[in-house]
């Protein structure tokens, strides 16, 4: 699997490196399950390396901002510090607020704020912090195996899913659009083939 963020969020993809390493190594040594005191040596080794359903599970989890310093969530302080940045602001800006670059509605009723950026609303499952909205930069999965992005229970709407490499020369962008384009005509073509599978079955 391949991350990609838009150019220019290398500090995004080095806190999400940062924060993958780092539950890496607590699968490692905090072991959840009893069961593996009592294997074997070679057993447990290969218990523990197994690590391919964890990864999957963390990366969603760390793709949607979870953790203390995740640079996946926008801040003030991000925002702050891009408009200083860039010295002057702009026309229409205030000092420390980025003025919105693109809006509309996405899916879901999530909004995309700034290009690069999606407004997401937390579910249920974030216990206290639910229904609250957080701005996450738009990231890029590519996946080598489909099948492996369904370990993770969900993902936010700031992750895009992509089967295949990212091609050489090919913008970010227009990434994306190619693999939104292929998931439409996956999702329009799931039906069908419910549908037939039914017919099968009675």
């Amino acid at each position: 699997m391949v991350v990609e963020f838009g150019s220019g969020r290398g500090d995004v993809g080095r806190s999400v490196f940062h924060k993958l390493r780092e539950l890496q190594r607590r699968h490692q040594l905090e072991w959840d399950d009893p069961a593996l005191l009592n294997m074997s040596r070679r057993e447990r080794g290969k218990a523990l390396n197994d690590q391919r359903g964890n990864s999957v599970a963390d990366l969603a989890a760390v793709l949607a901002g979870k953790g203390k310093g995740n640079r996946v969530v926008l801040s003030e302080y991000t925002q702050t510090s891009q408009v200083q940045a860039g010295g002057k602001a702009k026309e229409g800006e205030k000092k420390g607020v980025k003025t919105p670059v693109e809006t509309a509605e996405g899916a879901g009723g999530d909004e995309v704020v700034e290009e690069g950026v999606v407004e997401v609303t937390l579910d249920k499952s974030e216990g206290e912090e639910a229904g609250k909205k957080v701005k996450l930069y738009q990231a890029t999965v590519y996946w080598a195996n489909e099948q492996d992005k369904y370990y993770a229970e969900s993902w936010t709407e700031n992750v895009t899913h992509v089967v295949g490499l990212p091609e050489k020369g090919k913008k970010g962008k227009e990434a994306v659009e190619a693999a939104e384009a292929v998931e439409a005509e996956a999702a329009a073509e799931a039906p069908k083939a419910e549908t037939a599978e039914a017919v099968k079955v009675e």
